[in-house]
């Protein structure tokens, strides 16, 4: 994992801080199969 080496962290931790901050991988697909065309085009 690239931010654990830069910050020189363990991978483990990198990955409990993303999972605190942003609740893993499988919420981060949910979100994306939500989004309406009309917000893809915003972004």
């Amino acid at each position: 994992m690239i931010l654990a080496r830069t910050l020189g962290i363990h991978t483990d931790v990198a990955v409990a801080w993303q999972c605190l901050s942003a609740g893993g991988w499988t919420n981060y697909a949910a979100e994306i199969s939500r989004r309406t065309s009309t917000q893809e085009d915003i972004r």
